[in-house]
């Protein structure tokens, strides 16, 4: 969606109608770039490892990559493999698949919705809607958008 549809059409664009009739290009980019939208991001390789340590997931991990016949083994690989590289800085709960690989463990038993609501709840941060739609939605961008 382009920034002139995103203010004409997008979820807010009731809201921003008053601002857009008025020509207040800065109450449009308040609108726009306000951080009120809940969604899951990243968490650091450290802070995933004390979560870990703390809760028992750490041997876990360990036992199931060890496992053969682990279902949850491929996983406890990857997640080894996260854990010692040098290279890996975060672990992305944006990310669906990742959330759907650690609702596996749950689903397995080998971690209680509570432990995974606790890691998820590490992971939540606000972004705007204009982060949201990947738009540029400074002042300048939204004049242009809206007087061109």
């Amino acid at each position: 969606m382009t920034l002139y549809q995103e203010l004409i059409e997008g979820p807010l664009a009731a809201e921003i109608a008053p601002f857009i009739a008025a020509g207040n290009d800065g109450a449009i980019n308040a609108i726009l770039t306000r951080k009120d939208i809940a969604v899951y991001g990243s968490i650091s390789v450290n802070a995933f490892a004390i979560w870990a340590a703390k809760t028992g997931l750490r041997a876990a991990i360990q036992d199931h990559a060890y496992t053969l016949q682990s279902p949850l083994r491929s996983i406890a690989l990857t997640l080894l493999d996260f854990l010692q590289s040098s290279s890996a800085r975060s672990l992305d709960f944006g990310n669906s698949d990742n959330c759907a690989m650690l609702e596996a463990w749950v689903v397995a038993g080998a971690l209680t919705p509570v432990q995974r609501d606790d890691l998820l709840a590490m992971a939540l941060t606000t972004i705007s809607r204009a982060e949201q739609q990947g738009v540029n939605a400074d002042i300048a961008a939204i004049a242009h958008s809206l007087r061109s």
